[in-house]
């Protein structure tokens, strides 16, 4: 297909000055493979593959294409597109996505009010997989992890809660979770970028 390939060298720093600029290296390392997730959905559909599963991972990927035309990911600028979202099915589907991966830990929801929040729903949703991912993580062999939403619109308020039963965290980390890179697992994937990005969706 005349492919190219080209190798670069790139330096994470943790300055907030070039977090933008990192942002936007990840976010085209995105697309490319969102690309090829794309081809073999479609193939997969074609092969009969089960529609449930297929049906989940085209979700995904217009999750991820829509995220990415509207942000630069995980940077400072949040840019948020409200409207009503239905909490009830959001919660559902990511329990359902970790139920089909086969976690270790169990996912559920444990009660959801049924009324809409007005919100960014794109934001909301890679927030809250972020924080499921953390509390999978968190939660171990035949851990549990629950999922709630609560609406108090006479207060103007809305509370999601995700919640696990995990060791939790020393005083000393819980003072850097939200710095950006700041991580205390290990491997190359883990960037230290989730619950930064977290914190400035929830402020914005």
């Amino acid at each position: 297909w005349g492919i190219r390939f080209r190798r670069e060298t790139y330096d994470w720093s943790s300055g907030k000055q070039v977090l933008q600029k990192n942002a936007q290296f990840v976010n085209h390392a995105l697309k490319n493979d969102l690309a090829k997730i794309e081809w073999c959905t479609d193939f997969l559909a074609a092969q009969g593959a089960s529609a449930r599963e297929v049906e989940i991972l085209r979700r995904s990927a217009s999750h991820l294409k829509e995220f990415i035309s509207r942000t630069q990911l995980y940077s400072q600028e949040i840019t948020l597109a409200p409207e009503a979202c239905d909490v009830g099915m959001l919660l559902q589907g990511l329990a359902e996505e970790h139920a089909l991966a086969g976690t270790r830990a169990a996912v559920r929801v444990v009660c959801c009010d049924s009324e809409p929040l007005l919100c960014d729903g794109a934001h909301l949703e890679e927030a809250l997989r972020n924080l499921l991912l953390n509390a999978v993580d968190a939660a171990g062999e035949k851990g549990e992890v629950t999922l709630s939403y609560c609406s108090l619109p006479n207060r103007r308020r809305a509370v999601i809660t995700v919640s696990d039963n995990g060791c939790g965290m020393d005083e000393e980390t819980a003072k850097h979770i939200f710095e950006p890179y700041y991580t205390t697992k290990n491997g190359e994937k883990n960037l230290g970028l989730g619950l930064y990005y977290c914190w400035n969706v929830m402020n914005a």
